[in-house]
């Protein structure tokens, strides 16, 4: 089973994306939006951008149910793939809440 991401500077719910939000995922959002997966049929190599987020988050690439790999992305990175180049079925976006925020 996939691990929620629960580590007090992050979001501890998580919602699927879906519809438009499946395109544009944390795009125009704020800190306190809920983390997002992202899930596929087949696994697949995907690129992302952050183009429009304007605060960091994490990123984790995952494979049937395995974590490939896990990374911060910054506001504004234009491509977003993991380092190992390896496909993935889901994809869950955790925005890093300010130091001291509930």
């Amino acid at each position: 089973m996939m691990k929620e991401h629960t580590n007090t500077s992050t979001q501890d719910n998580i919602i699927e994306a879906k519809g438009l939000r499946k395109i544009f995922g944390l795009m125009f959002r704020t800190r306190d939006t809920p983390a997002l997966i992202f899930k596929w049929d087949k696994p697949k190599l995907r690129a992302f951008t952050a183009w429009f987020v304007f605060f960091p988050f994490v990123i984790q690439w995952w494979r049937n149910y395995e974590l490939i790999e896990e990374r911060v992305v910054k506001p504004f990175e234009f491509i977003i793939i993991p380092e190992s180049a390896e496909a993935f079925d889901k994809i869950v976006e955790i925005p890093i809440k300010k130091r001291g925020a509930n």
